[in-house]
């Protein structure tokens, strides 16, 4: 009975050796199983474009909203044009100068990098896209379509260099550029005159293919060629 015991003993923690080797020698993983990477959002059997419709859709929220988003108070009370109804208030940190870096009620720099990374992965990625459709006019209206959501990301990617740049004064203009983790990010700042001239250049290379106005329902909100100009 005692060297069945030992028999058994020996089989249970051999098993588990084995099984410990063969877990480890395993590849690890370098992203999340779960993760909705770019080949799942710019998917070639996506035929109407629904899912890159909705990471265009997303690529809006990084536009910071609102003349209150400061503490509810009206942006006016930062410069000093107006001053709010109650003491001791996060938008009184511009005149009291209490602002820095680690404090500050709206900062922006990593927001707007990570956003424009997001609009350069759009950029790149839409054309693989198809959108397809059946008759002629629905073929040229998809053109037009894959024009107005490339334009809008791009004139999104403009809009925050210049929030940027009303913040910062000169930042890192960074192009097209996707960096990946083992790319090197100390990249030295633009002055404020080649930030602002890459702002304009860009609006006046999208003004003219973003649409004129909201046709439909469906295009309300989205950016005109008014914004751009």
């Amino acid at each position: 009975m005692k060297s069945k015991k030992i028999f058994l003993t020996s089989l249970v923690c051999g098993s588990l050796m084995l099984a410990i080797s063969t877990t480890s020698c395993k590849k690890l993983e370098t992203e999340p199983k779960d993760w909705f990477g770019a080949d799942l959002v710019f998917d070639t059997l996506d035929r109407l474009g629904t899912v890159a419709a909705f990471n265009l859709n997303d690529l809006y929220n990084y536009i910071p909203g609102g003349f209150n988003r400061i503490g509810s108070d009206f942006l006016d009370a930062a410069s000093g044009d107006a001053i709010p109804s109650r003491n001791n208030t996060l938008v009184e940190y511009y005149t009291n100068r209490r602002i820095s870096v680690l404090n500050n009620p709206d900062p922006y720099w990593a927001n707007s990098y990570y956003g424009i990374r997001r609009c350069n992965i759009f950029m790149q990625n839409i054309g693989a896209v198809p959108i397809v459709q059946t008759d002629s006019a629905t073929i040229a209206n998809a053109k037009l379509t894959r024009q107005y959501w490339r334009a809008e990301a791009r004139f999104i990617r403009a809009l925050m260099y210049f929030e940027l740049l009303k913040r910062y004064g000169g930042v890192p203009l960074i192009g097209d550029r996707i960096f990946k983790l083992d790319d090197d990010l100390q990249i030295p700042r633009n002055n404020f005159s080649d930030c602002a001239d890459y702002i304009v250049n860009e609006c006046n290379i999208v003004k003219d293919s973003l649409r004129k106005e909201a046709i439909a329902d469906a295009d309300w909100g989205r950016i005109p060629k008014g914004a751009a100009i």
